[in-house]
């Protein structure tokens, strides 16, 4: 069971990320007061107040995870020992922590095998599946105060990023190799290859490619700006991800 934070140790630990960017407190009037893209207003912040009570004030915080070292993981083990597991021992680490203050959860969610989404409940490291009971139940509880959905949003943005990260990996070359071949041979009707590719495709086949880059490019640009609206350095993660895949 987790505590609210307290004490100084932990404190450091979240103005710190805060202040770099990597942590959001959603419904605080901090957070309220910023220019953000969902225009929660100190007026909207505080309605909810007097609907919900005390219990909604900075009741939820999201942590980008991605390029921390391994010094901030252990200070999140050290304030929460329950973070060992998904943040020291497992193989594929969490891209976001989602802590909820209100009903003492943390949830873990990321990318792991074949980009496929993962989530976690950080006390009982139990892997949280949709469609099971345990799921349902889980979001409910976690979800009931987030007025601006949060939570799924970003949960959802990132599960369709990685099922597009799949499908990238799967089409032959890359966007601008096949933009490449197809700008030199628009009228060739040989079989063209990429680069360190024996494999020869036909110019319809090459067509195909890059509608199918074009509709996937469109697609992320549109789960990318959910998540960069919270952390707009998630953009550069996710194109540092493309160059790895096209490589």
């Amino acid at each position: 069971m987790i505590k609210n934070i307290e004490n100084l140790k932990s404190t450091t630990l979240i103005a710190k990320l805060e202040k770099d960017g990597h942590l959001i407190d959603v419904y605080s009037k901090r957070w309220a007061a910023q220019k953000n893209e969902y225009e929660f207003t100190t007026e909207d912040h505080n309605w909810l107040i007097e609907r919900y009570g005390k219990q909604f004030e900075s009741h939820l915080l999201v942590v980008y995870l991605v390029e921390q070292d391994y010094e901030t993981f252990q200070d999140f083990v050290d304030i929460y020992p329950i973070l060992k597991k998904p943040l020291i021992d497992n193989v594929y680490q969490p891209t976001f922590l989602f802590i909820n203050l209100q009903t003492n959860q943390i949830l873990c969610a990321g990318l792991g095998r074949r980009s496929s989404l993962f989530l976690l409940d950080a006390e009982s490291n139990e892997p949280l599946v949709a469609g099971e009971p345990l799921y349902d139940s889980y979001f409910r509880k976690f979800t009931a105060l987030d007025h601006q959905n949060v939570v799924l949003d970003i949960i959802d943005a990132l599960e369709q990023l990685g099922q597009s990260y799949l499908e990238f990996d799967q089409i032959p070359g890359s966007f601008e190799q096949v933009e490449e071949l197809l700008s030199t041979s628009r009228h060739e009707r040989l079989p063209l290859s990429f680069n360190n590719d024996s494999q020869k495709y036909t110019l319809e086949q090459l067509q195909e490619f890059e509608l199918d880059y074009r509709e996937i490019l469109d697609n992320q640009a549109e789960w990318v700006e959910i998540i960069q609206k919270y952390f707009p350095q998630f953009k550069s993660h996710h194109e540092k991800m493309i160059t790895l895949l096209t490589e």
